[in-house]
């Protein structure tokens, strides 16, 4: 059903976001052949490419760097903090279509004297080049389901 609906988009110049439901490698080549990137949340359904991406983020090679956004405040009744980290690392070692970074995001949340801590990470076909931290966070605001937005 997504591929249908892709195929009647135009994609060119835009970025397509998804949650894990839409992280598919069919889905994501055929956003990059209609001109698109993608930006896909991982989570259980792609094991293995999950498994790597959080391993990078929690035991980086020595030497390894990351580039870095953070936003925070108010979201309804409830404080938050994003901090996101963003690498081209996995690029040459996972088999994504036209990979250009893996992102982690750690959302903080408080609401009521409750704080909670999460991490989820994602993939993208965006490079460093086109999209460093601080955009990459701003897409991931708007990754739920399955949208699309411009690049710029």
């Amino acid at each position: 059903m997504a591929t249908g609906l892709l195929a009647r988009l135009e994609l060119e110049g835009r970025v397509v976001t998804g949650d894990a439901l839409y992280c598919q490698q069919e889905l994501s080549l055929g956003v990059l052949e209609q001109g698109g990137d993608y930006f896909r949340v991982l989570k259980d359904n792609q094991p293995g490419v999950k498994e790597a991406v959080s391993l990078l983020f929690s035991e980086p090679p020595w030497g390894e760097s990351f580039a870095e956004a953070t936003r925070e405040g108010w979201h309804g009744d409830r404080w938050e903090r994003r901090r996101l980290w963003a690498s081209p690392a996995l690029n040459g070692y996972l088999h994504w279509p036209r990979l250009g970074q893996v992102c982690c995001v750690e959302r903080s949340r408080r609401r009521k004297g409750r704080e909670t801590v999460e991490r989820v990470y994602a993939i993208t076909s965006l490079s460093p080049e086109r999209a460093d931290a601080a955009r990459l966070l701003a897409i991931w605001r708007g990754s739920g389901g399955l949208r699309t937005a411009s690049i710029g």
